[in-house]
């Protein structure tokens, strides 16, 4: 339709399908599309019959938004919608593409559990009106997107989003602090038994834990000249936390882990060895995720992880291979080869909880 002026992409960290180095795996879609004679409908795949409508019909420019927890996150997409037109032989939408097509970064702020049939039956109560696609949020949201639009730019200002030139101080303070402490807890709150992470952010040692991890670990491993007061915004981020009318359940937050420890803890464990810190924290939570797993995967855990790459992680879970689990580049990339220590103090937190944890 020539009156779209953008297409949004929300498709979780994991639905991009990056390699050690960032970037699309390509061999991985290669592979799956001469096998089943596509790609199996990723965003790639969807974007590139979007990009060549629109290309063949009326040729004007566009915008594509992506809106997912990943540093750079336009550039990481238009870097790897490249990539994949070239390994598709889309020579020409490719160079059209160039000229035509821009890929802002965005940062969103907003806490969204996942839908539930009360909330459609709350809706339908109040307002006689049916949605089964009812979404409960918070009230707190921010929106930051790089100001590079190619098609019009909508008055998204008006609801409050901030154009930006950078939008990656922002980014990585949503990451490290929000997203990094949604997921250093979550595992071990899920081992304590608890449901949802209003519940289990206001438990005393899961609270402590959580303050430590971002006073000790995340704050000063981010940049201090950042333009957000990140004391103030952990602060902030531990009271949304809080709020029981959201009651985030743990299953959203923990899935998905072998992309989002990539993303959210790695760039702390980074920061903290190289600077001398003991990442005492984050190390638990590597290994409060592998007991988990371990949990899961045996049986003796009826939690309900999801990750694809679940099938890829369960090897690793076998009595030995605890080093292993802590030298798997595709999730710690150099970490292990800089820091030898890394691996034997993942190993001895997992024994830890497994003795802490067992039935």
């Amino acid at each position: 339709q020539p009156t779209v002026q953008i297409i949004s992409v929300t498709v979780t960290e994991s639905g991009y399908l990056l390699g050690e180095d960032g970037l699309l795996d390509v061999d991985k879609v290669l592979n799956k599309s001469m096998s089943k004679g596509h790609d199996d409908g990723t965003v790639y795949e969807y974007l590139m019959k979007a990009l060549k409508r629109r290309k063949d019909l009326c040729k004007l420019p566009l915008t594509v938004l992506c809106c997912d927890n990943l540093r750079d996150n336009g550039n990481m997409l238009r870097r790897n919608m490249e990539l994949y037109l070239e390994a598709f032989g889309e020579k020409d939408l490719n160079a059209w593409m160039q000229d035509n097509v821009s890929f802002p970064s965005s940062m969103v702020d907003r806490i969204t559990p996942k839908p539930i049939q009360f909330h459609s039956q709350e809706v339908e109560k109040k307002f006689g009106i049916r949605n089964d696609f009812t979404i409960h949020s918070e009230d707190f949201i921010q929106w930051v997107i790089t100001d590079d639009f190619r098609g019009q730019r909508p008055e998204l200002e008006l609801a409050g989003v901030s154009f930006v030139k950078d939008v990656s101080p922002y980014e990585e303070a949503k990451i490290r602090i929000l997203n990094g402490s949604h997921l250093g807890l979550v595992h071990l709150a899920a081992l304590k038994g608890f449901d949802t992470y209003d519940e289990a952010v206001i438990d005393p040692e899961l609270s402590t834990f959580f303050d430590l991890l971002l006073e000790k670990e995340v704050i000063p491993t981010l940049d201090q000249n950042s333009p957000i007061d990140l004391k103030a915004y952990a602060g902030s981020v531990k009271k949304r936390f809080q709020n029981w009318q959201i009651a985030d359940g743990l299953p959203r937050i923990a899935m998905d882990g072998y992309s989002k420890f990539r993303q959210f803890l790695l760039p702390t464990l980074e920061g903290c060895f190289d600077r001398g810190i003991n990442p005492e924290c984050s190390i638990k939570s590597v290994a409060c995720w592998y007991v988990l797993l371990k949990k899961v995967a045996d049986g003796s855990s009826s939690f309900n992880y999801q990750d694809p790459y679940f099938s890829f992680l369960k090897p690793y879970l076998q009595p030995g291979m605890e080093q292993q689990f802590a030298r798997i580049s595709e999730i710690w990339c150099d970490l292990p080869q800089r820091h030898p220590e890394f691996p034997k103090l993942v190993e001895a937190e997992i024994k830890h909880f497994l003795n802490r944890f067992k039935e």
